[in-house]
């Protein structure tokens, strides 16, 4: 992820690495879904799954460190709604997140396509 163990610990450090992953080659795009995923990190998020599971991340403060990405403007009219008209929503295989694992989730990894 290009950090360094010290770094690792330090959520705010992520976010360069976030940014990349949500839109490599696009700085615009990119600083707006780390910004994204950082606000979700600032709020918290609860949420029940298909199978009736309870989800939740708790709220915590983090001060992104955005790096190369500090002096590049997010433009919120790229992305003025996530229910864009020509989105496709496409959902995974319950199988994959469904209750019964046996065990407390402990890790949230999110996929972008």
């Amino acid at each position: 992820a290009g950090l360094d163990a010290a770094d690792r610990d330090r959520l705010g450090a992520w976010y360069p690495v976030t940014a990349r992953y949500g839109a490599p080659g696009d700085g615009a795009t990119a600083r707006l879904y780390a910004d994204a995923v950082y606000d979700l990190l600032a709020d918290g998020v609860r949420t029940r799954v298909d199978g009736g599971e309870r989800v939740a991340v708790a709220p915590r403060t983090v001060r992104p460190e955005r790096g190369p990405y500090a002096g590049t403007d997010a433009d919120a009219g790229l992305a003025a709604a996530a229910e864009y008209p020509s989105a496709l929503w496409n959902p995974a295989y319950s199988g994959n997140y469904t209750a019964g694992r046996g065990s407390a989730i402990t890790t949230v990894v999110v996929h972008v396509t």
